[in-house]
């Protein structure tokens, strides 16, 4: 969708669409982080990993 599209959509609703807690989303947040962490060591240049991976 394009953000003009999405605008006019929360513009014409009073309540949020999607209720997420904050809790959740600190969650899915860290998940996240580990993964792209974790991503991130297997994409180096060089194929020395390290043990813990």
């Amino acid at each position: 969708m394009s953000p003009t599209v999405t605008r006019l959509i929360l513009a014409s609703s009073k309540k949020p669409i999607i209720s997420v807690s904050k809790t959740y989303m600190t969650r899915i947040e860290g998940e996240n982080s580990r993964l792209r962490h974790y991503l991130a060591r297997l994409h180096r240049k060089t194929f020395c990993y390290s043990k813990s991976v």
